[in-house]
């Protein structure tokens, strides 16, 4: 972030409200750039953005440029302001959503 970067580091602080955080990354040891270790962006490591007191975290495969305009994003971030979670618990374990559900408010047995 620049040559004064462990100076400032100390001096940051944690936001005082609840906040998530989504980072660029592609699920593996590679990331995109070869000169970075560990999964990254193409400009920061996944690792680097993690920040103690986040009430979620989440890696979705987007470039650094473009990750604030995928619609993955979006949809998570208002995902988060209504609930204060990116996913939902059962889209963590992987329990397969119901799109009619979702759409009508119905639910299949």
């Amino acid at each position: 972030m620049g040559v004064n970067w462990d100076d400032l580091e100390s001096r940051l602080a944690t936001p005082s409200t609840e906040f998530g955080i989504i980072a660029g990354g592609w699920g593996n040891k590679l990331g995109l750039n070869p000169f970075q270790p560990g999964d990254d962006d193409g400009r920061i490591s996944v690792e680097t953005t993690r920040l103690a007191g986040a009430a979620d975290f989440l890696v979705v495969p987007a470039v650094h440029e473009l990750i604030a305009h995928d619609p993955r994003v979006l949809d998570y971030t208002l995902t988060f302001l209504s609930s204060g979670y990116f996913v939902s618990l059962a889209e963590k374990r992987g329990i397969p959503r119901d799109p009619l559900a979702e759409r009508t408010g119905v639910r299949r047995r």
